[in-house]
């Protein structure tokens, strides 16, 4: 009795198949990941702006009427992912105002407003 010869190239292909299939899989999860960062670094840098402009708004709305409250207000927009940094100068009747919204983990800047009050007479310079 003669044994027939089997052909293993149908097994061969589908080897092939899964290989190829495993390498398009993963290259499709890594872009989701990928994806996934950015889309949760957008929304740090969103809040960011969101917060500077909130600030900003605040300063130049309080400014000069409470300033000992001036360094207060940065602080109630900070987040587990920035914080935000208030500096400010006076020159020839203006006072100037730069936010700044840093990130907790590296210290980079994300996002920086500046802004400028003309003060009323008699006020700080």
């Amino acid at each position: 009795m003669k044994r027939e010869r089997t052909s293993y190239a149908f097994l061969l292909e589908m080897i092939w198949v899964c290989a190829f299939f495993l390498i398009c899989a993963s290259i499709f999860v890594m872009a989701f990941a990928k994806a996934e960062q950015l889309s949760r670094q957008a929304d740090v840098l969103n809040q960011a702006v969101q917060a500077t402009s909130n600030v900003m708004e605040e300063v130049l709305a309080g400014f000069p009427d409470d300033p000992e409250q001036l360094e207060m207000i940065p602080s109630a927009y900070a987040t587990e992912e920035f914080s935000i940094e208030l500096d400010h100068s006076f020159e020839d009747g203006l006072a100037f105002f730069t936010i700044t919204a840093v990130n907790t983990k590296d210290s980079t800047i994300l996002y920086s407003l500046q802004g400028a009050k003309a003060l009323e007479e008699g006020g700080t310079s």
